[in-house]
C-alpha cells in the first residue's frame, strides 16, 4: 500500500529568544576580551607610586580583574590620584547591538610615556623623569592585539526557530 501526502509547516525565527541568546554570548565575549586586554596591558605598566596602574582599576572592578598595586617602599602612594584619573565602563546595549568597553586616562605622565621615554625625550617639565621603567610602553597596541586574539573565536549563536503549525495532507 502506498500513501502520498505533503507536509505544510510554518517556521519562524524567534527574535526574542535569539536576542537573549545573542546578548548572553556578547556579554561574555566582551568580559573575556576586557579581561585579556587588561591582562596584557597591566604587565607593562610600572608601579612605582601606583598611580599608573590605578588608572585601570575602574575598568578592572567591572569584571573582577585583580590588579594588585604595591607602591615601592621609597615612593609615596598615588593610588588615589590614579583611580581618579582613570575611567572605565561597559556598554551592553542589546537593543542597538552595541557591546563595548572603554578605558581612558588623564594621568599626564602615563599618557606621555605611552609613546615617549621621559628620561630622554622630556619636552614637558611637568612629566616625571628619571624613571626606573621608562616608556614608551605601547600598552594600547598590546591591548589591541590581546583584544583581537580574544574575539577571534567568538561565534554568534544559531537562530532559534519556532514551529507554529504543522499539518499533513
Amino acid at each position: 500500500m502506498k500513501f502520498n501526502g505533503s507536509l505544510v509547516s510554518t517556521i519562524s525565527v524567534d527574535l526574542g529568544l535569539y536576542r537573549a541568546s545573542l546578548h548572553k554570548v556578547m556579554e561574555e565575549a566582551l568580559a573575556v576580551a576586557a579581561f585579556e586586554w587588561l591582562d596584557a596591558v597591566i604587565k607593562v605598566i610600572p608601579q612605582w607610586s601606583g598611580a599608573s596602574a590605578a588608572t585601570f582599576l575602574n575598568l578592572a572592578r567591572k569584571i573582577d580583574f585583580p590588579i594588585p598595586i604595591t607602591p615601592a617602599a621609597n615612593a609615596p602612594s598615588r593610588i588615589g590620584i590614579g583611580t581618579s584619573s582613570g575611567e572605565g565602563d561597559f556598554t551592553l546595549d542589546d537593543a542597538r547591538g552595541q557591546y563595548t568597553f572603554r578605558y581612558a586616562t588623564t594621568l599626564k605622565h602615563l599618557v606621555y610615556n605611552e609613546s615617549h621615554n621621559a628620561n630622554t625625550e622630556r619636552s614637558d617639565p611637568a612629566v616625571f623623569h628619571r624613571l626606573r621603567t621608562p616608556g614608551p610602553y605601547h600598552f594600547q597596541e598590546l591591548g589591541q592585539a590581546a583584544f583581537r586574539a580574544s574575539i577571534r573565536g567568538v561565534r554568534l549563536p544559531p537562530p532559534i526557530y519556532r514551529v507554529s503549525r504543522i499539518s499533513l495532507r
